[in-house]
């Protein structure tokens, strides 16, 4: 039980650090810069945050809460994706609430 405790206060960790360097790197950037494609098959960074933000519902909320994935997949990868800085930031910290929503939900002192 305590070993699972220290795995979930290190997942917290992490993810806040995840969080950081996303967010600064962001920072970094114009708000043409994240809808840019550096070659036509490549994606921007907005597709790749709206890829990453519908993987992890379907991967995550999908599998641990039974909510519907209603995803789009296609429209994550389509060209000229919008997305702006305020955007992305809001993303970010939504995902950050809600897998902090779910490892405060696992209860290891259930576990068999």
């Amino acid at each position: 039980m305590e070993l699972a405790l220290e795995f979930i206060q290190s997942m917290k960790v992490k993810l806040i650090s995840e969080q950081r360097g996303t967010l600064k790197a962001i920072e970094q950037v114009s708000e043409e810069d994240i809808t840019w494609h550096p070659t036509p098959e490549s994606n921007s960074i907005a597709n790749l945050v709206a890829h990453i933000r519908g993987a992890a519902h379907s991967r995550v909320e999908t599998i641990l809460y039974n909510i519907p994935d209603m995803r789009d997949r296609d429209k994550e990868f389509e060209r000229g994706l919008m997305m702006t800085k305020k955007k992305h930031t809001s993303i970010q910290k939504t995902r950050l609430i809600s897998f902090f929503s779910i490892l405060n939900s696992f209860n290891p002192s259930q576990s068999n």
